[in-house]
């Protein structure tokens, strides 16, 4: 962790600010000292104490000037940093003005602040950082805080993010069907959810607000020379609507058309990635602000479970099941590629443990022989922190 030394008044402040945060969202981040330390390295003290006047509310740009003694023009460079460094939520109006808010520490301000560092000459201490907040939730795991945090987050939270499955032929449900073309193996590929990957792509693809940006996770891991085992593109994260037009305005993505984002799901599905689909303040009632394509050894989340640092709930809409395992010759490749280690192999044959299935369709999708199908079963999925000696990719 880093071991700099930051005067009890300016540690106070950001303290306060990071409480601030945590009331934009829907989830509460615990504020632990490597937060505050990456807070610490990028903000100057005159930009703390704006963001500590801003408080929770929403401003018009004037409004906003109003809480600093700057000049017209210098305020829009000071605002413009405190943007772009992931602080403040700036939301952008075709018919009226933009408005400006705190931004939540997750989902928000630490996903910019990685996107701010990937442009920054000092990208590898940026990521050291971020890598820092992982490292130390994992210092916790173990009896009895590994139990205490597993039950405050299976009984005591709700989840904050939701799996966009692709459905193989053969599950029933209601939906759209959509062609997706030759690049995926399981033709006549369906999404059956509202608003669903596909029903995403179609909407915020008309409406020209869908927008390609680098995968945070995977640039972070790269930085800190532990790039991911998966041969994911690096840009690959989608998002949308207001979030896209804000990201673009900030030359951290460019807006990308239907066809194009076809194109994205087309390549990371076949090479493993889990479609997760991110909220407005993480609440599931708000609309939809990402796609983001995961793996499960570089994503903050699926990575941090798999290494035993963090536990972690879905709303899933599916569950896999094997319904005629006689052909199963037990190859693995469904093991390989389920992002929570829910399939096993018995006397040759592929189980799946339903506790822990959230429902991506990965196996259906890598199975060579099409055994498995998606059931349509809306659900919330918990899934423990691991014990060390369990975790897939080794606690780091």
């Amino acid at each position: 962790m880093s071991t700099e030394r930051i005067s009890p008044d300016r540690w106070k402040k950001l303290r306060d600010l990071a409480k601030l945060m945590n009331r934009q969202n829907e989830r509460v981040m615990p504020i632990i000292p490597p937060i505050l330390h990456m807070m610490d390295y990028v903000l100057t003290g005159e930009e703390l104490d704006f963001l500590l006047r801003m408080g929770t509310k929403s401003y018009t740009f004037d409004q906003a000037a109003g809480l600093v003694a700057r000049p017209g023009g210098k305020f829009r460079e000071f605002l413009d940093a405190v943007v772009a460094k992931g602080f403040v939520q700036r939301i952008m109006h075709d018919e009226a003005e933009d408005e400006y808010q705190l931004h939540p520490i997750v989902v928000g301000w630490f996903e910019w602040q990685l996107l701010y560092g990937i442009k920054s000459p000092d990208m590898g201490e940026h990521s050291r950082r971020a890598m820092e907040i992982f490292h130390y939730a994992g210092r916790f795991n173990f009896f009895p805080l590994r139990n205490l945090q597993n039950l405050v987050t299976q009984f005591g939270f709700k989840p904050n993010q939701r799996i966009g499955a692709i459905n193989p032929p053969g599950a029933e449900g209601k939906g759209t069907r959509i062609e997706v073309g030759e690049r995926i193996q399981a033709p006549d590929s369906k999404v059956y959810p509202a608003k669903g990957v596909m029903e995403l792509i179609d909407e915020f693809g008309a409406k020209n607000q869908m927008a390609l940006a680098p995968c945070i996770c995977r640039e972070m891991r790269r930085a800190v020379n532990d790039p991911c085992r998966f041969d994911f593109p690096y840009e690959s994260c989608l998002t949308i609507g207001n979030f896209a037009r804000t990201l673009v305005a900030y030359d951290y993505g460019r807006i990308i058309s239907r066809g194009e984002a076809l194109d994205v799901i087309q390549a990371v599905r076949d090479k493993g990635t889990i479609h997760t689909i991110y909220h407005e303040r993480d609440d599931l009632g708000l609309g939809e602000i990402a796609i983001c394509n995961c793996c499960w050894d570089c994503c903050g989340l699926y990575g941090g479970y798999n290494r035993g640092q963090i536990s972690v709930k879905f709303r899933s809409f599916y569950s896999a099941e094997i319904a005629d395992d006689a052909d199963c010759k037990g190859c693995e490749k469904c093991v390989r590629y389920c992002p929570t280690g829910t399939i096993s192999i018995v006397n040759k044959k592929a189980v799946i443990d339903k506790r822990y299935c959230i429902g991506c369709g990965q196996c259906a999708h890598q199975c060579p022989k099409n055994l498995i199908t998606l059931l349509p079963e809306e659900r919330d999925v918990f899934l423990p922190l691991r014990k060390k000696k369990d975790s897939r990719l080794g606690a780091v």
